[in-house]
């Protein structure tokens, strides 16, 4: 027997083989040496060898691509933070927003969902003429108009020009469905100003409350300028999942090295 006829096709490794007592010793680039009696025995041992490694390697390729791929998901669902609502900013006439008697007015847009959100911030492009605040709420919609609130806080104005003012750090959670964003000026809050209108994609539903009606009434032309950013809620099942596999994956490694 020669050596080249025994050394090929042997992965990573080197056959050696002893004329006098047909030993073949096989050591491979895992670290792992094989000793075979008898020479024919050296193929087909290799052969078993070689298939259960790569048999194994595959389960493991496959277990650590199915974590990495719900783990991708799962952070994509959690960290992927982007504008449900972008109307642009508002270029044309302003809407006056202020809460002087008898002429006191609110503003307000209607959006959808179609999923779970978390809303993370809320911008206005508002006049910026003076240091004040202002209030942004969600209401619920009720029949076309907004109905009963969901959230609010506080929007800090600053002496600084036309531009978009907002709040972020929210952690407003919403489900799938239609709601309404409004700018209102209430008691405490110290704007006087407006809102441009104009925005170049405008809501499709706006609305504007009146003091000296009490009421909501519907005003498609405003226009407004919002922005509302929000992440999409991860699904516990994706949860769960990445969580099986790593418990698989963990599992795996500790069956290998118990068999080192």
């Amino acid at each position: 027997m020669s050596f080249a006829k025994y050394s090929k096709g042997i992965n990573g490794g080197m056959l050696q083989i002893d004329r006098h007592d047909t030993t073949a010793t096989r050591t491979g680039s895992e670290g792992i040496t094989l000793v075979v009696s008898h020479p024919r025995g050296v193929r087909g041992t290799l052969r078993i060898i070689k298939y259960k490694k790569r048999r194994k390697k595959m389960k493991n390729t496959f277990v650590t691509g199915m974590v990495t791929g719900v783990f991708l998901s799962c952070m994509v669902g959690m960290a992927d933070a982007s504008y449900i609502v972008n109307t642009g900013a508002g270029t044309g006439p302003a809407w006056s927003l202020h809460n002087e008697q008898i002429t006191a007015q609110w503003l307000a847009g209607q959006f959808s969902i179609a999923q779970h959100r978390t809303i993370t911030g809320i911008d206005a492009f508002l006049w910026g003429d003076q240091e004040a605040t202002l209030t942004t709420a969600l209401y619920t919609d009720d029949n076309g108009f907004p109905g009963n609130e969901l959230f609010s806080t506080l929007i800090q104005v600053y002496n600084t020009g036309n531009g978009w003012f907002g709040t972020g750090g929210l952690n407003w959670s919403l489900g799938a469905g239609t709601y309404w964003v409004s700018f209102e000026v209430r008691q405490g809050d110290t704007y006087n100003g407006a809102q441009p209108g104009g925005a170049p994609y405008p809501l499709e539903n706006e609305a504007f409350w009146s003091l000296a009606t009490g009421n909501w009434h519907s005003h498609d032309e405003l226009d407004l300028g919002i922005r509302i950013s929000a992440e999409p809620v991860p699904l516990p099942g994706a949860l769960l999942l990445f969580g099986t596999g790593i418990a698989g994956l963990a599992g795996t490694r500790l069956r290998r090295r118990k068999q080192q």
